[in-house]
């Protein structure tokens, strides 16, 4: 059985041209989708085009009622204008067209969804990342770290919420399974309230290798800000003034923010001589 592709289709020469491309470039079943916003007469014909191209069917979805009351009036109500200059147009349908992609795509177990927008501009931004964010290949799920010299900490009041977090990390878990994503690593931070993990979930050989690096100590990490933690892992080991041997540096910003901003370039150049001198 072939692959599924789900195509943003409008009918025009891009995404008609892509339909035999995706099929002779990847072997893919293609199923269009096209987004009813209003288009009327614009519909005419497409299922006809779709199919003589070489798609499996078409699907037309109506978003008019959904898109007037849950964007368009959310956007006139809080005065969305862009650089203040216009009122948003198409950029507002982008969020609700990536929404029903997804949907189309897991109803029908597509591989992958596929758009016209090219050239890395905004429609391609707001399609890839709507479908991203609502698409998931992994997520990972934190649980709650309480700051040392936090109040509600020195109040000892974490241990309160031991039963709420522990609902929302089991929700969190049964959300994963159900989009098809398993847990591959977990870490825990200092001072996590009612004893959890943050978990990492991923789909199959989607796992974040980064991620697992990271909490092998085999990843450089890079900080920036008021009191972050940079870790430097060197190629070999090295010894310490202590006279202890190690390949793992860590350098450590300064917390006042106003001492920070005025030593920004010394926290730079700490880091400096072990990457690039």
């Amino acid at each position: 059985m072939k692959e599924k592709v789900v195509l943003a289709y409008s009918g025009g020469l891009d995404t008609t041209a892509l339909i035999p491309w995706l099929k002779e470039t990847f072997d893919y079943e293609v199923i269009c989708c096209c987004i009813d916003c209003g288009q009327e007469e614009e519909l005419d014909g497409l299922e006809e085009r779709a199919i003589s191209c070489g798609a499996s069917k078409l699907y037309i979805v109506d978003i008019i009622d959904e898109f007037c009351d849950d964007y368009i009036m959310p956007c006139v109500q809080a005065n969305a204008i862009y650089e203040n200059k216009y009122l948003l147009g198409t950029s507002m349908a982008r969020p609700l067209i990536a929404k029903k992609l997804v949907e189309i795509a897991r109803k029908e177990g597509a591989t992958a969804i596929c758009h016209g927008a090219t050239g890395k501009g905004n429609d391609q931004i707001r399609f890839e990342l709507g479908i991203k964010a609502l698409a998931p290949d992994s997520l990972t799920v934190h649980a709650l770290a309480i700051k040392r010299a936090a109040k509600f900490g020195q109040e000892g009041r974490t241990m309160d919420l031991h039963s709420e977090i522990s609902g929302m990390v089991e929700d969190a878990a049964e959300c994963a399974e159900e989009m098809g994503l398993k847990p591959y690593y977990l870490y825990r931070q200092k001072n996590i309230a009612g004893n959890f993990e943050n978990v990492g979930y991923a789909e199959v050989d989607k796992a974040g290798i980064y991620n697992i690096l990271i909490m092998e100590e085999k990843q450089t990490i890079l900080a920036a800000g008021a009191g972050a933690s940079t870790k430097l892992v060197l190629p070999e080991k090295i010894q310490t003034a202590g006279g202890k041997k190690t390949n793992l540096i860590r350098i450590e910003n300064v917390k006042n923010i106003m001492e920070y901003i005025h030593r920004i370039d010394e926290m730079i150049e700490r880091k400096g001589e072990w990457l690039w001198h």
